[in-house]
This record gives structure tokens, C-alpha cells and sequence, in this order.
């Protein structure tokens, strides 16, 4: 090989290397990951309150929370949760240790324990408590499909799973129900 040829392959070879640095420069450092909760979140607030408007402009629901964190994929996480679900009913009020938002969900999950009060139709005040609760704002729904225990002043009841209707009016019990009723005397 000429000593003309032989420069040519060298620096050809030299100029790959080159290119080939720079572009690995310029790529990703491997896949990735999606955010699991375990990244700072964007903002911290404390002692929020907000409510939820429908689309008259009449409230739907108030919550407050002692501290919410809202991370980048609009996701959040929140302690000492309330949300009072307002109405022509009456209001439920639901408390909770711990919540979160699901990142891009209109529903907030309140976690264990998480106690539920409000009236039934007769005005009997009744009371839920049970380990997880779905508050859906598009489905104007409460539920869970875990154990819960219903009390009253003349009833009990458990079950596994309930949905109750945003106005509050439907509880319904889902799974492996058992309720105890004493009838009041008429007086």
C-alpha cells in the first residue's frame, strides 16, 4: 500500500471515530424511566382547601389537606385529607391519614383508614369505614372494592365493595354482604 493510500485510511478512520463520538454525545443515557412518586415534586403547599365547582357554578365538593405535593406528570399526594361532598342531600364527609391523584385522573383515592358520615334518605345518620375509597369526579362516584363496615343507629352491615352515588342517596354493597336491622318501635 502506498504511503498516500495508507494516510487516507488512517484519517478516514480517525474522522469515524470522531463522528461516532460526537453523535454518542448527543444520545440518551439508556431508556427512560417513568416517574414513580420517587422524584421531588414541582410544589409543596400546606394547609390547602379547594372546592370543586360543576358546571352551573355550584360546588360539588371542598377538601382540605395539611400538605399536598404535585409532582410533573400532574399527579399528587396529599395528608390529612378531607373532602366534604356538598349537595342538596346534605354533605358527606369523608377523612383519610393519606391521598393521592393518579397522574392525568379527574379521582382522588383516600388510603387506610378512611372514615365516611353522612345521612341516609330517612336522616339517619350512618357511618362507613373501610381501608381505601375512590372519590371519581368525572363518574360522580364513591367506592371501593375493599372490606367496609356501614353503621347506623338501628343497623350494621359489611361487605367487600360498595359505590354510592355522588348525591349520596345509593349505597350499594357489593360483595359477601351481611347486615344486621332492628326495626324501631313506632311511637
Amino acid at each position: 500500500m502506498k504511503r498516500g493510500s495508507l494516510f487516507l485510511v488512517v484519517a478516514a478512520v480517525l474522522a469515524g471515530l470522531a463522528a461516532l463520538t460526537m453523535l454518542r454525545g448527543f444520545q440518551s443515557e439508556g431508556p427512560q424511566v417513568a416517574d414513580d412518586g420517587s422524584s421531588p415534586p414541582r410544589y409543596q403547599m400546606e394547609g390547602v382547601e379547594w372546592t370543586r365547582l360543576d358546571a352551573q357554578g355550584k360546588p360539588l365538593i371542598h377538601a382540605k389537606a395539611a400538605t399536598a405535593r404535585y409532582y410533573d406528570d400532574r399527579s399528587a399526594q396529599f395528608e390529612t385529607l378531607q373532602v366534604q361532598r356538598l349537595g342538596e342531600s346534605g354533605p358527606w364527609n369523608l377523612q383519610s391519614p393519606s391521598g393521592s391523584m393518579p397522574a392525568g385522573e379527574q379521582r382522588i383515592r383516600l388510603d387506610k383508614p378512611v372514615e365516611m358520615t353522612g345521612q341516609m334518605k330517612s336522616g339517619e345518620n350512618v357511618r362507613v369505614d373501610t381501608d381505601s375509597l375512590w372519590v371519581d369526579l368525572e363518574r360522580k362516584e364513591i367506592a371501593t372494592e375493599d372490606r367496609v363496615r356501614l353503621t347506623g343507629a338501628n343497623r350494621a352491615a359489611r361487605a367487600r365493595g360498595m359505590r354510592a352515588d355522588w348525591s349520596g342517596t345509593q349505597v350499594k354493597l357489593l360483595n359477601e354482604v351481611e347486615v344486621e336491622y332492628v326495626p324501631q318501635p313506632r311511637g
